[in-house]
């Protein structure tokens, strides 16, 4: 319970940081209204707030963090991304958004670090910030070096009229990931995969020949998006699965959208996000995907518009990418999960790896390839065991897979 309410907690401040500054980066703005900040307890008690229903800390944010985003002088980031491939640059603009007297000459100094190292940092002199809106104040562009998957840190100062004005913000590297050895020995019907494993086996179905179904030596991992007869087959007989659930091919799933729920389930039972975060267990499949355990911008494109996946029925199999419901519905959900069936090994997650374009992005390539090289290695050993009627009261079983 713990672990879910900070999980929620930082989630919430995340998600409202941004849309804070994002209209504090708005020319023109006048000012910001909120519903409130405390937690509302009528029309079906509303968990929305940053303090509690009597006005209270909740424990998820402190006063110091508040005002870096919530004040008369708030220091902005303005960025086309959060993620990038090492050899890229990054490119941001650091403006203010200052609504107070007028400052003659102000001190700005930013420096972007990564695991306490400084990779790159400068300052600058500026002249006048009249006190009636936004204002830019500098252009950055660092080129990322080489290295790991790895989390860097803007932090930026702006000192003025006697006051030291703070703000920081994350992006995220990944290099460029190289196909795995021996391609050919991955299977896959899913089509749109094409454009990122070259050489690998693309075809409608697995082992079946002339209607009777032969056991494949042949394959390390099979990759498909639902489960048809003959990959099952596969499965049981001792094969390893990387099945991508798409909506509409499970018996329980919730549709989730990355941003937290508005307000209640009960009042608003359907708006699209329904959900409120992801909580990310410690897993060999996750250990160079660079996280913090909680939800955060290197997750929206990975999760935005998929689906969560129902455990209710399997208390057995502990998630991986654990999703938090909302609390009126309560469901056990997650974006990943394995477990052993018969003889084989499946792996299961709902993350956007079938689009093309999302595919594309540095975060997106970074977990499918890290998951795939995990999948292919002696690591992937799940711990719980479906039956086969469990597996059939979970995904739909087709004959053929759809094309």
């Amino acid at each position: 319970m713990e672990e879910f309410i900070e999980a929620t907690g930082v989630h919430l401040i995340r998600t409202l940081k941004e849309a804070m500054e994002k209209a504090r980066r708005t020319p023109g703005l006048s000012g910001i209204q909120l519903l409130d900040v405390r937690d509302f307890p009528g029309q079906g008690h509303a968990t929305v707030g940053i303090l509690d229903v009597f006005g209270d800390s909740k424990g998820i944010i402190d006063e110091r963090a508040f005002r870096q985003f919530n004040e008369q002088t708030v220091l902005l980031m303005r960025t086309k991304r959060r993620t990038y491939f090492n050899d890229e640059h990054f490119c941001a603009n650091l403006e203010v958004s200052h609504f107070g007297q007028a400052a003659q000459l102000a001190e700005l100094h930013w420096v972007i670090e990564s695991e306490n190292q400084i990779i790159e940092e400068g300052d600058r002199m500026i002249d006048l910030i009249p006190g009636d809106g936004l204002m830019d104040l500098t252009k950055i562009q660092v080129h990322l070096p080489a290295g790991k998957a790895r989390k860097l840190t803007l932090k930026s100062s702006l000192k003025i009229n006697g006051e030291m004005v703070t703000n920081e913000w994350d992006i995220w590297a990944f290099p460029r990931y190289k196909l795995p050895e021996n391609p050919e020995r991955i299977w896959t019907n899913i089509h749109s995969l094409g454009s990122i494993l070259y050489g690998a086996r693309r075809e409608g179905t697995i082992g079946l020949k002339h209607y009777s179904f032969q056991k494949e030596e042949n394959v390390d991992v099979a990759i498909t998006n639902q489960l048809s007869r003959d990959v099952f087959q596969y499965l049981v007989d001792g094969g390893s699965v990387w099945l991508m659930a798409q909506e509409g091919y499970q018996h329980d799933e919730v549709h989730t959208k990355y941003l937290p729920i508005f307000w209640n389930y009960l009042w608003f039972p359907q708006q699209r996000g329904t959900t409120m975060g992801i909580l990310n267990h410690k897993h060999p499949g996750l250990k160079d995907f660079p996280n913090d355990r909680f939800s955060d911008w290197l997750w929206f494109h990975l999760v935005d518009n998929s689906v969560a996946l129902g455990m209710d029925l399997i208390p057995q199999v502990e998630p991986i990418v654990e999703v938090i419901d909302n609390f009126n519905r309560a469901k056990r959900l997650a974006y990943a999960y394995e477990v052993q069936v018969g003889r084989g090994k499946l792996f299961v997650s709902s993350f956007n790896f079938m689009d093309r374009q999302t595919m594309k992005l540095p975060e997106v390539q970074g977990l499918f390839f890290q998951l795939l090289e995990y999948l292919k290695g002696a690591d992937f050993q799940p711990k719980a065991s479906l039956t086969v009627g469990e597996l059939l009261g979970i995904f739909k079983v087709s004959a053929y897979v759809d094309r």
